[in-house]
């Protein structure tokens, strides 16, 4: 079995294991330990700090995706690719900042979040700050080191795993939301650890940039192909939570709770495809650079097929 199938198989059993672990967070723990404004605060939480770390990768997790074929060799640390992927989304999270503390009077004229923000404005930074950081590392195990397994399992079920033991807390111990809301962060947070770690147990973390290798025509391509990821990249994150961010804003939090829970559900049937792609795309990408169109085929066509068969099962 390809490293596709091996991968995408071994993510998607943990997904659903990580489905079944939400089902169980969001219908039990969730719903009965939590009010549903409060759940709708947690929803709107997610959902700034998702769209702000999308503006905030500035494409670049998408470019490397593409541009890393020309960036592979190990003898030279990829060429300081690893500094790349930390820098740029760290630069882009501090320029998405400062642009909105430059806007917010603007923000808060028309919307209803200025408390909101004054509340929570702390949470959403920390949690789109280490959003960001497990990308960065997700981004360098999926593409230099070939495994996109590691940053599902953490990801899909891991975060499952220690969201639904931070819910549990409430009951065992109830607290005050204010405080909760700490731990529930940090639960979300424990990925970006542990992705961190994993990277380095594979070998040494090389942070010294090669500028001499970013010519005008690489630099060129990256820009070129992260201006177009910011712009799909954004229009997916954007159909998928501004929702929760809209019906907050327009009708109360109470309701976007509730509106949260039960978008959960949608979410089974595109596990397995949003495995396959996170490693499809960068075999994809190796064999565009080789000119191996007949390899990208067979890729296209198994893929196709499989994900037919596992979307027929729940029809």
């Amino acid at each position: 079995m390809n490293t596709i199938g091996k991968q995408t198989i071994k993510g998607s059993i943990y997904s659903y294991l990580g489905v079944i672990i939400g089902f169980f967070s969001v219908t039990l723990l969730r719903s009965h330990g939590l009010s549903t404004e409060q759940n709708g605060d947690l929803e709107v939480i997610l959902s700034f700090s998702i769209i702000l770390a999308q503006f905030g990768s500035l494409g670049f997790f998408s470019a490397s995706t593409r541009c890393f074929p020309y960036f592979r060799d190990e003898k030279s640390n990829h060429h300081g690719f690893l500094f790349l992927t930390l820098a740029v989304p760290m630069a882009g999270c501090a320029l998405i900042c400062i642009l909105f503390l430059c806007l917010k009077p603007f923000i808060f004229q028309f919307t209803n979040y200025e408390a909101f923000f004054h509340d929570y404005w702390n949470i959403i930074l920390v949690l789109t700050t280490g959003t960001l950081l497990f990308s960065s590392f997700d981004n360098y195990n999926r593409v230099a080191l070939l495994d996109a397994a590691s940053g599902s399992i953490l990801k899909e079920f891991l975060q499952k795993l220690t969201v639904a033991c931070a819910l549990a807390v409430i009951f065992i111990h109830p607290l005050p939301f204010s405080q909760f809301v700490w731990i529930w962060l940090a639960a979300n947070v424990i990925p970006t650890i542990l992705i961190f770690l994993k990277v380095r147990q594979r070998g040494p973390l090389n942070l010294r940039p090669d500028f001499k290798f970013l010519s005008p025509d690489i630099v060129k391509m990256l820009s070129s192909v992260s201006l177009f990821a910011v712009i799909t990249g954004l229009s997916t994150m954007i159909i998928q939570y501004i929702d929760r961010i809209m019906i907050n804003d327009m009708i109360n939090t109470s309701l976007t709770g509730i509106y949260g829970i039960t978008a959960f559900f949608g979410t089974v049937v595109a596990m397995p495809s949003r495995i396959m792609y996170r490693i499809g795309g960068v075999i994809v990408a190796e064999k565009w650079k080789s000119n191996d169109l007949a390899g990208i085929s067979t890729i296209y066509r198994k893929s196709c097929s499989t994900q037919l068969l596992i979307g027929l099962l729940f029809l």
